[in-house]
């Protein structure tokens, strides 16, 4: 069986927004499964209970059971064992709906019960999980709002004490009850495929039984297999789902017991709960914090996610998607303690002279205590510049913007986001025109749409075509997913590296594309990559799209890691120039000439991406390819060449009477050096600075 879906019991207590993100994925898929079987219920009643229409009922049953590809459910992959198998089931019974007239009393007990009980039970369970999970969520929120309320001024040890029980007693509960949600939804993924399998297993069964193998579409020999098969399944898939509800409830009970110390705000010391230090060693951190908001007259405090990336401290409402930038961790920030009167473990990250800072509050002094350090690590470890181009609105003391280059992504460490590269130097600062017009240039920082299946087609070289699916086998090294109920194979697409003479696979980010004016030129190439990163800055684009980038004798395709997909293809003979950047060696860029309408003047586009590693190995890959293309063109003009003049000697020879005449010897040709924009044809690209160079080429 295929890998199954499942949240991590281990995020419960952190209840991230990403946490959160994934779960509503779960809960949709669910809502979608219950809607699915309900419909599916009703598909079976109209069987048992309506004798006269049993027809026009096993044809709806038919119809339903194939619907469920289009349903799209979150979780469920394209290539799932369970459509295929729905699928058989749809043709099967489709085939038998058109000569069934009379339904058997066994449908009640092998086709009703399955489905009926997996609604009431299974489905039930998960609504009632889901409402004491809302529920526990309300009241354990409204705990710490009353627990940080608490003054200092003001301080009770009654009244702190009742709030600290009253935050642990509701952060468990919740915490509890988050466990048991999360494995009932991953029981779900196990439940789904046998809730759906049963029913029309019984079905089956039903109708062998009644008619007595009396037919002959009902008794062929394929459908003894096909039942065993479906049978071996269901029943595999019960075995992995005691499996998995057995270490569910092992996990449980471990993080039960190992979370016992993160329940209390102020663990009470004692042996069971030694003191535990603050870590002062970190980098990255990332946890709710109360946010000090200002307002007119007053302020309040807002709960966000706040967490550290690229330099920046960010901050991140629950709900929302993507976070926002709270301030740069540069030299001049500093992150101290405060006094409040009406709130404890507050600090402050800001300016030295409060031009500009934030005030949070954290749950306790040691998560107090690791924050402040983590954030005067970030900073001594160069912030939001050292060593990283992460400034990406540096302003000097006019207010200009500097022309910098930023950092190459938003993401963490746990992402393949890269988080390092070099600091460009310095360079004149953006007066506000050039920074109004920095806004205004239309620059593509999203990647292109991906290519109709229909039109990606490759040439190989030995003239055959190679469609898609053969190119991206090379890049999944996923292992295939195997239907325990159909065991049809598939063509491997291993054979694909022999179709080309040439090609390399290397990780990149698009950061982005515009359009430029020439179509070569290394400082062309340079202030475009300048250009792009500072307007990602200008209008706070953290995220890049990551995908692995195919370079062969052909094209240059653009393919997402996840789907396979080619988001992207640019063919070898439109690509004309390419360069690193020189103070970031894993920025790069090239430059592509389309011409969307014949007679037109063509189009130059420079496209730029973040390497994984040095961008100098995509280039030499992209050298390497232009050269094999280059030469492929040579051979071709040197054989039309060669039919040339033998076509020509033996028309000078038939006009001779059949003997052809001695011709004077030729002048040897000049030495020269042979400009790739002379010797090749249009659709044949060049590289490197621009300049002239020899047949045999250089690289960039």
């Amino acid at each position: 069986m295929p890998e199954i879906p499942k949240l991590h019991l281990e995020d419960a207590f952190d209840d991230s927004p990403q946490t959160r993100s994934l779960l509503g994925v779960f809960q949709q898929d669910a809502e979608d499964l219950r809607k699915f079987a309900l419909t599916l219920h009703r598909c079976c009643h109209r069987i048992v209970a309506a004798q006269s229409e049993l027809s026009a009922a096993t044809q709806s049953l038919a119809q339903h059971a194939a619907a469920y590809e289009k349903q799209k459910f979150p979780l469920e992959g394209e290539e799932s064992v369970l459509c295929s198998t729905l699928k058989q089931f749809s043709n099967t019974i489709d085939e038998i709906s058109s000569w069934q007239q009379v339904l058997a009393t066994q449908l009640s007990d092998g086709m009703m019960f399955p489905l009926t009980r997996f609604l009431e039970n299974d489905m039930g369970e998960i609504q009632r999980l889901d409402n004491q999970y809302n529920y526990s969520n309300q009241e354990h929120e409204k705990a710490m709002d009353r627990f940080c309320k608490l003054s200092k001024k003001k301080y009770s040890e009654k009244l702190a004490a009742d709030a600290n029980e009253d935050v642990f007693v509701f952060r468990k509960k919740y915490h509890q009850t988050a466990l048991r949600y999360y494995g009932a939804l991953n029981q779900m993924q196990y439940k789904r495929s046998c809730s759906m399998l049963e029913p029309l297993l019984g079905y089956l069964h039903a109708i062998r039984s009644f008619f007595k193998m009396g037919y002959e579409s009902i008794t062929v020999s394929d459908l003894d297999d096909f039942l065993s098969n479906i049978s071996a399944g269901v029943q595999s898939v019960h075995s992995e789902m005691n499996q998995e509800a057995l270490k569910s409830a092992e996990n449980i009970s471990s993080l039960e017991q190992q979370s016992i110390y993160k329940y209390y705000v102020e663990p009470t010391l004692n042996e069971d709960m030694p003191y535990i230090p603050p870590n002062t060693s970190l980098l990255q951190k990332g946890g709710f914090l109360f946010h000090r908001v200002k307002h007119a007259i007053m302020h309040s405090w807002e709960r966000l996610y706040f967490f550290t990336q690229s330099g920046n401290l960010m901050q991140q409402p629950k709900g929302q998607v993507a976070g926002s930038l709270a301030i740069e961790l540069d030299g001049s920030i500093g992150a101290n303690p405060i006094e409040q009167d009406d709130r404890r473990w507050v600090f402050q990250v800001g300016t030295t002279d409060g031009a500009k800072y934030v005030v949070l509050q954290a749950e306790n002094e040691r998560e107090r205590d690791e924050w402040l350090a983590t954030i005067r690590n970030i900073i001594k470890e160069g912030g939001y510049v050292k060593d990283k181009p992460r400034k990406l609105k540096q302003r000097n003391s006019s207010g200009n913007l500097k022309k910098g280059i930023p950092a190459g992504s938003g993401g963490d460490k746990s992402s393949n986001a890269s988080t390092a590269s070099l600091t460009p130097p310095a360079s004149p600062a953006y007066t506000a025109a050039e920074v109004d017009a920095l806004m205004d240039i239309p620059i593509q920082f999203d990647m292109i749409s991906p290519i109709e299946e229909n039109k990606t087609l490759i040439e190989t070289k030995d003239g055959s075509s190679s469609d898609f699916s053969k190119i991206t086998g090379l890049l999944n090294d996923l292992t295939r997913r195997i239907n325990p109920f159909d065991q049809s194979g598939a063509a491997d697409a291993a054979a694909l590296g022999r179709s080309f003479a040439f090609s390399q696979v290397h990780t990149v980010r698009f950061c982005g594309s515009m359009e430029v004016k020439s179509n070569r030129g290394e400082q062309l190439v340079q202030e475009t990559i300048q250009h792009i990163m500072a307007a990602r800055a200008l209008h706070n684009v953290f995220r890049m799209f990551e995908c692995q980038m195919l370079v062969t004798e052909v094209s240059v395709r653009l393919v997402d890691p996840g789907s396979q997909v080619a988001r992207s293809e640019f063919p070898v003979s439109d690509i004309s120039f390419w360069a690193v950047h020189k103070d970031n060696d894993r920025l790069f860029g090239f430059i592509t000439v389309t011409s969307e309408v014949p007679d037109r003047k063509p189009k130059f586009v420079c496209h730029v991406f973040e390497s994984n590693s040095s961008a100098e190995d995509v280039c030499v890959s992209l050298a390497t390819a232009n050269k094999m293309a280059f030469k492929a063109l040579m051979q071709q003009k040197a054989t039309e060449g060669r039919k040339s003049m033998q076509k020509h000697y033996s028309v000078d020879g038939a006009e001779g009477g059949g003997k052809s005449k001695p011709r004077p010897p030729r002048p040897p040709p000049p030495q020269r050096t042979i400009s790739l924009q002379e010797s090749m044809p249009d659709d044949v690209p060049s590289q490197g600075d621009g300049d002239e160079r020899k047949v045999e080429g250089s690289e960039s």
